[in-house]
């Protein structure tokens, strides 16, 4: 009987203690029934607070304040609007610096977002499936568009990108990270113009944008994530900057439309399935630095008549012009002797045509190493 005494005295105080520390944590807006979150130590203000919960998900309208009770509201807290269906727009406070994960998800009323400067981080999945979302303008401070942010927002016609941003390691000035599949599925993107200042688009950023039809990459840009294009079956024309060292896998599968590729110099590999399906493609010149074609890199260019391949190329591999059956021209850099050195995977060019390969030196016929 006096252990249960005792149990139960602990459990008492615990939640008694409990009970103090989240009330010192969190506190109630009266006037609008919204959940604060204090924030302490915060680098940005004094007293700070994220707006972490809206209780009613049937809200119309609302007027998020610079200041509440005292503390400076410097974020919207992980899944605080998700699922506010009815919500137009949202008037964001200049004193905000990040947006939580799922914060603004399936908002699917939400028309517009403009980030105030001071914003540097858009969580992950912080407004997917917010389907009526026409246009997002990003704040000059935006540091990192985090993973699937703006995915399956299916009206989104514009993305503005801030200008002036500096990508300098050196004086830790870092630019800007857009994460995995951060537009994947935006079918209504027409043009993107990704600026200076931009060092990474990651993985799957635009795949499946199937009105995607320009695209503009700035010089900073240096890595380009697998899938990035994947299935952009719009997408006519690309240029990648020199700064770009690969061409990753998957990079341009499927994009039906893509017929004008121009390649900065500093690539060294085209990765596997790079551009695998691309039927419109006819011709392209591969940079000098260009070392490795991989595994099905042009698999299934149908339409592809000539390419361009540098001397310092040293394996084509397993596949990589597999159905190429327009075929007919390879300008090599090198001499023949370059080129009957080339390792070359299994099937490279199964199903090609008739393709002569025209060296420094002299020529050489399909099959004739």
């Amino acid at each position: 009987m006096k252990k249960n005494i005792k149990i139960l005295s602990l459990l008492c105080l615990f939640s008694f203690f409990c009970t103090i520390f989240f009330s010192s944590c969190h506190f109630l807006d009266d006037r609008e029934k919204i959940t604060y979150l204090i924030i302490e130590n915060s680098d940005f203000a004094e007293k700070a607070c994220e707006l972490s919960h809206i209780p009613n998900k049937d809200i119309e309208w609302i007027l998020i304040p610079r200041k509440t009770r005292g503390y400076e509201v410097i974020g919207i807290g992980s899944r605080a609007f998700a699922g506010c269906k009815n919500l137009p727009n949202v008037d964001l406070p200049d004193t905000l610096t990040y947006i939580g994960e799922r914060a603004f998800e399936e908002c699917s009323s939400l028309e517009s977002i403009l980030l105030p400067d001071g914003v540097t981080e858009i969580g992950n999945w912080s407004f997917y499936k917010c389907t009526s979302l026409k246009s997002v303008t990003l704040g000059k401070g935006i540091e990192t568009v985090g993973g699937s942010s703006f995915q399956d927002c299916t009206s989104l016609e514009q993305v503005t990108f801030p200008e002036g941003v500096v990508y300098d390691v050196l004086n830790n000035q870092m630019g800007i990270y857009v994460g995995d599949g951060a537009f994947l599925g935006c079918t209504s993107l027409g043009s993107v113009t990704i600026p200076d200042g931009v060092y990474c688009l990651s993985n799957n950023v635009f795949a499946y944008c199937t009105a995607l039809t320009d695209v503009t990459l700035g010089k900073d840009l240096q890595i380009l994530g697998p899938g990035i294009f994947f299935e952009c079956t719009a997408l006519e024309s690309i240029t990648l900057p020199g700064s770009v060292n690969d061409v990753p896998s998957v990079a341009f599968y499927g994009c039906t439309s893509l017929a004008d590729v121009t390649l900065g110099e500093g690539i060294l590999l085209f990765g596997e399935s790079a551009f695998e399906g691309c039927t419109a493609l006819e011709s392209i010149t591969l940079p000098d630095s260009t070392k490795t074609i991989d595994d099905r890199a042009f698999r299934d260019c149908t339409a592809l008549t000539s390419i361009t391949i540098p001397a310092d190329v040293t394996e084509i591999r397993d596949q990589a012009f597999f159905g190429c059956s327009e075929l007919t021209a390879i300008d090599f850099g090198g001499t023949v002797e370059q080129w009957k050195n080339v390792q070359f995977g299994s099937e490279w060019d199964v199903g090609t045509g008739e393709y002569t390969v025209q060296c420094a030196d002299g020529t050489v016929k399909k099959g004739g190493i």
